[in-house]
């Protein structure tokens, strides 16, 4: 039983569509942490969500739970933004995240830390918890904390957005997919158009910005 931010956190689910991987997660967490491995089916998300709130204090979610046989009918970045809105602490840890980057950035707002399986330890898994437990209390870091921002929109090629942040002082162009925008704004988005979002601007890395409240 370990005390993280003022939450007792004593049983933590370990989702991962592959055995191998739930094990060895298994083996680094039982030093201080007590495991329950997800050996799935998930089951619907919603249903998944409140088990999980009954057995479980924390958990620890791989992105890809699709490929192997029937696990799961959805993400991981999906379900770890659904537990933390429940208030169940969750972390996302994933080599995937390059390659899916704007699949994942959709969730971002609702999952502090994204770590990836390299930096995976004990260590880090209680910095992701701590940092997760606090934001779900309103207490941000300085590089999650969502500000009122102007987005250009640089390009548009298909489903693909191409903006940049002048509160960032950056050049580089970020890439969003167009259905994360409210439907009323999908239609009108043009090059050279300002938008205004809720952004982390303080992250450290483009890869961990986030945008939620779209408004022209």
């Amino acid at each position: 039983m370990t005390n993280i931010a003022g939450s007792v956190i004593e049983r933590v689910a370990i989702i991962d569509d592959e055995a191998g991987v739930r094990a060895a997660y298994r083996l680094e967490l039982e030093q201080e942490f007590e495991p329950h491995i997800e050996d799935g089916p998930l089951g619907l998300l919603d249903t998944c969500v409140k088990r999980m709130k009954s057995h479980v204090d924390a958990a620890l979610c791989d992105h890809k739970l699709t490929s192997r046989s029937n696990y799961a009918t959805y993400d991981g970045a999906k379900l770890a933004a659904a537990l933390n809105q429940s208030s169940l602490p969750a972390v996302l840890c994933t080599r995937y995240e390059p390659a899916k980057l704007e699949e994942i950035r959709r969730y971002r707002p609702h999952i502090p830390v994204l770590l990836h399986p390299d930096e995976f330890s004990q260590e880090t898994f209680r910095y992701a918890l701590e940092t997760t437990i606090r934001e779900l209390q309103g207490e941000f870091t300085q590089w999650r904390r969502p500000w009122r921002a102007q987005v250009h929109i640089e390009d548009v090629e298909d489903q693909w957005l191409y903006v940049r942040i002048p509160a960032r002082d950056e050049n580089k162009l970020i890439r969003l997919d167009k259905s994360d925008l409210p439907m009323e704004l999908q239609n009108r988005i043009q090059p050279d158009r300002r938008l205004y979002a809720m952004v982390n601007v303080g992250a450290d890395h483009s890869r961990d910005l986030y945008f939620m409240d779209w408004e022209s």
